[in-house]
């Protein structure tokens, strides 16, 4: 009888063994959920990165393709800016025909992502940064690109003097950037390239 219960102990021995307490199990899940806390953040850190980057890049063809229509334009100026200032593109059958800024920067080799554009907007459909927010796009008024004249209108309506954040001396200017993630209207996180030509 002796030979016979032993064995029987020692399977339920290891059945215990291989089973987790609650208190292990508890542990495991509280060092996940502190792993987690920690990556979430840099994650989304890194996703603004990745964002800024690309509306950056954009920003910068746009800018290239702009002085490339300013230097084969008859009078060497930019393209108007819309009224609401975005960047738009319209597709050649649009009835009544219309024409948006990017369809002239096209022709200057400005490639863009058709599915970047706001088609629920009527045409000339806008361009979106990674946001979702459209691109903005002005001229300075005057076309002389003036030291301390205003920003871009538009965020805000009311824009208080800044100091010259695109000059190029007394050229004119082309003002493209993004709003950036939290769309302000005060300029803090906007992307843009300095135009220092």
């Amino acid at each position: 009888m002796v030979r016979r219960l032993a064995p029987a102990r020692a399977e339920g021995l290891a059945v215990k063994r291989r089973a987790f307490t609650l208190i292990e199990v508890l542990t495991v899940i509280a060092i996940i959920a502190v792993l987690a806390a920690l990556l979430i953040p840099a994650v989304g850190l890194v996703r603004d990165k990745v964002r800024r980057s690309q509306a950056g890049s954009t920003v910068a063809a746009l800018h290239q393709a702009m002085l490339g229509y300013a230097a084969e334009e008859r009078r060497h100026r930019f393209p108007t800016a819309a009224v609401d200032l975005s960047l738009g593109w319209a597709p050649e059958e649009t009835s009544p025909p219309v024409k948006g800024t990017l369809n002239l920067l096209e022709d200057q080799g400005f490639d863009f992502d058709r599915e970047g554009l706001d088609r629920s907007v009527a045409a000339p459909h806008p361009l979106l940064d990674p946001w979702k927010r459209p691109y903005r796009y002005q001229v300075d008024a005057d076309l002389l690109g003036v030291a301390g004249a205003q920003r871009p209108l538009g965020c805000d309506g009311v824009s208080p003097p800044l100091e010259a954040w695109n000059a190029a001396g007394t050229r004119p200017w082309a003002y493209i950037w993004s709003t950036g993630r939290d769309g302000s209207a005060d300029g803090t996180g906007w992307v843009y390239v300095r135009d220092d030509r």
